[in-house]
């Protein structure tokens, strides 16, 4: 993980990872993550990053149905951005309990996975809220950087349904971004105040998807497949050229767009 982070995190590396080895994540390239990807560049506070980082997470992880970001600040954590009174209640109630997933992930750095309602034994603090709010289950990636754990991203979903291989690696790079911006504000201003770095990395990772996706679209549609097979296609053609997905992908958007005819394929 430290080779990941150092240097801005390597996200370049790790977008070219998510895009070849798992198929991308449905529903991530819907028109508001496409707005909300362009606006990167107008965003100047990490609180506001944080709270797109929350939103992303939010509409493209499936099972999720709130989102927050918890952030250390002098070792006690606090909830900096979240897309619901939900999330925030529940991130208060560990706070209080002073344990609880979230605090877990903060401790330990690494990733927290809990069914809230079935294992009373583990949180009990926080499972009469959890009912209350028909939250079953919380994943928590923790913020790291370099060495330092900085807070979590805390997805908190109604159903015990685990996100698959794809949307575990997008929960990753949302985490690592999250946990790079609120770095960023440590050394720029002594947290808290304006996040002028533009998020290049995220916006880049997020755009190279919506290629992706619009390419398996127009191959779905000409060959009547389906999307795996339409993926499937896609990395075939990537592996032979020797090439990145995200191009084979833009060439194929060009074909189109221009009228040309590949067969079928890329």
């Amino acid at each position: 993980m430290a080779a990941l982070v150092r240097q801005g995190f390597a996200f370049a590396a790790l977008e070219e990872q998510m895009s070849d080895e798992v198929p991308p994540v449905d529903g991530v390239l819907n028109e508001g993550l496409r707005q909300m990807a362009e606006a990167l560049v107008a965003i100047s506070t990490v609180e506001a990053v944080l709270g797109l980082i929350a939103s992303i997470a939010q509409h493209a992880l499936e099972p999720v149905s709130a989102v927050s970001v918890s952030v250390l600040i002098d070792g006690r954590p606090e909830t900096w951005a979240s897309t619901s009174e939900t999330a925030t209640s529940l991130d208060n109630a560990q706070y209080a309990a002073g344990r609880g997933p979230l605090l877990s992930a903060v401790r330990t750095g690494t990733t927290v996975e809990a069914n809230l309602l079935g294992q009373p034994e583990g949180w009990p603090e926080i499972q009469e809220p959890a009912v209350e709010r028909q939250i079953r289950m919380l994943r928590c990636p923790p913020l790291v950087d370099q060495e330092r754990v900085l807070g979590a991203l805390n997805l908190y979903a109604s159903a015990l349904t685990p996100l698959d291989p794809a949307e575990a690696q997008l929960a990753t790079l949302l985490a690592w971004h999250a946990a790079f911006a609120v770095s960023q504000a440590n050394r720029d201003i002594a947290m808290g105040g304006a996040f002028q770095r533009i998020d290049d990395e995220l916006r880049g990772a997020l755009l190279a998807r919506e290629r992706i996706a619009e390419a398996k679209g127009i191959l779905m549609a000409r060959g009547g497949i389906s999307s795996d097979e339409a993926f499937r296609i896609l990395r075939q053609a990537s592996q032979r050229s020797n090439r990145k997905l995200r191009e084979v992908a833009q060439e194929l958007i060009d074909a189109h767009t221009s009228g040309r005819s590949s067969g079928g394929q890329p």
